[in-house]
């Protein structure tokens, strides 16, 4: 048997992990959300708009050099209409993370149905151990102590 003091660390150590858990579930759902909304404001905004929405890089408007998220918007513009040989040549590693940015939204809906499922699941099995535990007049009118 550990002493008081391990058993205290122990627990600490595991509300720390289940602490940072959700706190990296809550990060990464927010960051799901804004590329959700990027991927639908590409979808729904007219090129042109989306354009001149985007902030431009501030590296080659100091120093005149590109750096390697130079053309991103562009080649998600052109993605999102189905251009991919344009969007390669704005920028090379934006079908990647456009892939990558899929994946992610994909993962967080395997995420949600898995979580939220849970949760009706977790009220359910409460409702009925509940009741369970209640008297039953059809069996003699027996209470269960619980």
């Amino acid at each position: 048997m550990l002493p008081f003091n391990c058993a205290v660390v122990a627990v600490k150590e595991m509300w720390l992990t289940h602490e940072v858990r959700k706190s990296f579930a809550i990060a990464w759902i927010v960051v799901s959300a804004g590329i959700l909304v990027v991927f639908f404001a590409l979808l729904l905004l007219p090129p042109n708009l989306m354009l001149n929405l985007a902030p431009h890089c501030q590296l080659k408007a100091q120093f005149n050099r590109e750096c390697p998220m130079c053309g991103m918007t562009r080649a998600f513009v052109m993605i999102s209409r189905g251009n991919f040989s344009a969007a390669v040549r704005a920028n090379r590693g934006s079908l990647f993370l456009w892939v990558v940015f899929v994946a992610n939204e994909a993962a967080i809906l395997v995420f949600f149905r898995k979580h939220l499922w849970r949760i009706p699941a977790r009220l359910v099995t409460k409702a009925i151990r509940r009741d369970s535990h209640t008297t039953d007049l059809e069996k003699g009118g027996v209470r269960c102590k619980s």
